[in-house]
């Protein structure tokens, strides 16, 4: 008789397999599609092509004077104008908000961007 060959059942110990299996052929996986994001990844403020005019700056906020006197000199040292350390100060506080948060403010700018005059 022969000796009993390992695997499962009553007719792998007493007979043995009478025909292996071969392993099934190795399918790769498609790659997906990349998710695009639909959050910018680099700037969210436009930035002017001319020389700024009096009309595109229309509104003017109130500041405490040393938040005033920080960002003028922030800008006197880095060799800007205002309006761009302002500008930069922004864009780094979005960035670091919530992408829930993050949309709503993108999507009030880009309604302000698009009626917008030429820059």
């Amino acid at each position: 008789m022969t000796e009993p060959k390992p695997g499962l059942g009553l007719t792998s110990t007493l007979l043995g397999r009478a025909t292996k299996t071969k392993a099934p052929v190795k399918v790769e996986p498609e790659q997906s599609k990349k998710h695009v994001r639909t959050l910018p990844d680099n700037q969210i403020l436009i930035q002017p092509s001319r020389k700024l005019l009096r009309s595109d700056l229309p509104k003017t906020i109130a500041i405490k004077k040393d938040t005033h006197m920080a960002i003028k000199q922030i800008a006197s040292v880095e060799d800007k104008k205002i309006y761009d350390v302002v500008d930069e100060i922004v864009e780094t506080y979005i960035k670091n908000m919530s992408d829930s948060s993050k949309k709503v403010i993108l999507n009030a700018v880009r309604e302000v961007q698009k009626n917008m005059t030429d820059m």
